[in-house]
């Protein structure tokens, strides 16, 4: 009696660990198919957009503590340029474009996964210099080519194609629900086979 109590635990618990590593494939596939996918496919496309000539308006440096933007000359204000761990450096892009009559304005530098910024900015970090060398990069441009999109002209970008970069956080933290997944199969299967041999072994 107590080993079927024994064996109906066991069974139950190879079960429940199937089950539980399919509900996380399941919503790994639903995560990729309406939150990834579609803007990763977006980004693959922009390669094949058509181009025009654009003119960089402003690429610069914007100091974030958290709260608030500010230029150079506001952060310098403030007396707090000699405590640069409480801030993040951002560089901020603006270009214009036109396509036909129609002109725009914009400050998507390449397409990424869910901006939480106000602002879409190119470069997000603690390093200063390099905020300024990359504006300074940007700034030397003038007059890039912009990638925009045939099926809504507003749409543009000056980085076509998918970045690994802006891609590799969301895909890499999905990425362990699958693999949790199937690892929880597995192990459920091998406890699962493992019992069957030793129930057949108690009834020989």
């Amino acid at each position: 009696m107590k080993n079927n109590k024994e064996s109906s635990k066991k069974e139950t618990s190879s079960k429940g660990k199937i089950f539980f590593g399919m509900a996380l494939i399941a919503i790994y596939a639903a995560l990729f198919h309406f939150l990834l996918w579609p803007g990763f496919k977006l980004s693959l496309d922009s390669k094949n957009w058509p181009t025009v000539k654009g003119q960089i308006e402003s690429a610069e440096v914007l100091y974030h503590n958290g709260q608030t933007y500010r230029s150079e000359e506001l952060w310098q204000n403030l007396g707090r340029h000699s405590d640069d761990d409480e801030w993040r450096f951002h560089v901020y892009v603006k270009y214009s474009y036109a396509v036909g009559q129609d002109e725009f304005v914009s400050d998507q530098v390449c397409l990424r996964l869910g901006n939480s910024d106000k602002i879409k900015t190119v470069y997000e970090g603690s390093n200063l210099r390099r905020a300024k060398r990359i504006a300074q990069e940007y700034a030397q441009m003038k007059t890039p080519n912009v990638f925009f999109n045939p099926d809504n002209h507003s749409m543009a970008v000056l980085k076509a194609g998918a970045s690994l970069s802006s891609w590799a956080l969301q895909l890499g933290l999905l990425i362990f629900l699958p693999l949790i997944g199937l690892l929880l199969i597995v192990s459920g299967i091998r406890d699962k086979n493992s019992q069957l041999k030793k129930n057949k072994g108690a009834q020989d």
